[in-house]
């Protein structure tokens, strides 16, 4: 169960290990007056919100230095007394982070499943995951480009690099600028598309 302390305005999480033991509460949230209102102030450094699960929603949260957890929502997105976190290692954030199709945090890069590993030893992609594979070979591009490349849509290729991203391979994206491959990057000396 999750306690919410009235007196402190605060949500506290269990967070279980591996074993289902408890390892006690995390500070978690805490209302806040703001502004002349009241808002909820996450402790966590950062948070990652999951695709809907059977049942529940996971959010991937570090909260801080080496410690990660996920916290299973069984309510949407607000906190509820059923909620709990489950402890993992930075191997399994880095494993959750790729499989939910986000870029790994610079700390997490070394857990990536692609590091050591060539493409024999890895998931195969799919002829058209390839395509979009080896139109970044020493490029960076926004869906859109690389859209029009494949003759598809902005948000047929963003799927199509989810899809890349969880079999183990790496693409990065920086905003605007788009998507590249941190294994060929772009040749810095060139313009950029």
């Amino acid at each position: 169960m999750t306690p919410y302390c009235e007196a402190e305005r605060e949500w506290k999480i269990r967070v279980f290990d591996s074993q289902g033991v408890s390892g006690g509460f995390v500070n978690f949230a805490q209302w806040v007056h703001e502004y002349g209102r009241d808002s909820l102030r996450h402790h966590a450094e950062r948070t990652w919100r999951g695709r809907p699960r059977n049942g529940h929603f996971e959010t991937l949260v570090h909260y801080h230095s080496d410690f990660y957890f996920i916290l299973i929502h069984m309510k949407g997105n607000e906190l509820s007394e059923e909620d709990y976190g489950r402890d993992v290692t930075l191997q399994q954030a880095a494993q959750w982070l790729m499989e939910e199709g986000y870029d790994l945090p610079e700390e997490l890069e070394k857990y990536s499943t692609a590091s050591g590993r060539n493409d024999s030893t890895m998931i195969p992609l799919t002829d058209r995951q390839q395509e979009v594979w080896a139109i970044l070979k020493g490029e960076q591009l926004t869906a859109k480009e690389i859209a029009a490349e494949l003759d598809s849509t902005p948000e047929a290729v963003r799927q199509l690099i989810k899809g890349i991203r969880r079999t183990g391979r790496t693409v990065k994206s920086q905003g605007v600028s788009g998507y590249y491959r941190p294994d060929a990057p772009p040749d810095k000396d060139c313009e950029s598309h």
